[in-house]
């Protein structure tokens, strides 16, 4: 695995952490267990197993069936939620490094908090809630290989995002920006977006922690 790959995969895993919102001891365990070499080797062990599309789905459909059993704080912990995102609408774009075509799936829940907005000086400031899942390696139109990500939003976000196109370029910049970020990519900020619900087979399961509802 190249040092970019390891960078990459670190990289998510903060974002994650973050995203299940621990606590600041939690998360300096994680980050002080991510300067040990045997943990690190571990991670990228454990990275390149889920990546496979045939363990990702088996898992998938382990986490399915303890979101349906409701099992899934005893599982995971107190607290933490799998979402199951709804389809919504695709984003296409490209890696400006690599040329590589990349589609970001805008999907929904009602178990992320909505999006909200501040007055500040000049207009309003939007923070958009949201989870990002992992790549998948899919292929486009042509038979041509390309990268897939699920940005999951609030049903109701998404909701406004089909009623008000200034909010639904915000969601999409929104979402470009997170992957860029999460997999220290550089995705070019120019998008179209394409007659599709979603690129790929489902949405993948992902987790928050908190209740929206609390």
């Amino acid at each position: 695995m190249s040092s970019g790959d390891e960078s990459a995969r670190e990289e998510q895993a903060r974002s994650n952490l973050d995203a299940l919102k621990l606590s600041s001891d939690e998360v300096s365990k994680f980050e002080t267990a991510f300067k040990d070499p045997a943990f690190k080797q571990m991670f990228a062990e454990y990275a390149a197993e889920i990546s496979d599309p045939k363990n990702k789905a088996e898992s998938d459909l382990y986490l399915r069936q303890l979101e349906y059993e409701n099992k899934v704080e005893s599982v995971y912990g107190k607290g933490v939620q799998l979402v199951i995102p709804a389809p919504g609408f695709v984003v296409k774009t490209a890696d400006k490094t690599t040329g590589r075509k990349v589609f970001v799936n805008v999907c929904h829940t009602d178990k992320c908090e909505d999006a909200t907005s501040a007055k500040m000086p000049g207009g309003l400031q939007w923070s958009v809630p949201h989870t990002l899942g992992q790549a998948h390696e899919e292929a486009d139109k042509a038979g041509v290989a390309c990268t897939a990500y699920d940005f999951c939003v609030s049903t109701h976000t998404y909701g406004l995002t089909q009623r008000d196109e200034r909010l639904r370029t915000m969601v999409v910049e929104t979402a470009i920006e997170a992957v860029s970020r999460a997999y220290s990519a550089d995705l070019d900020t120019t998008f179209t977006l394409p007659k599709r619900t979603f690129v790929g087979d489902k949405p993948g399961v992902q987790a928050i922690k908190g209740d929206k509802s609390a």
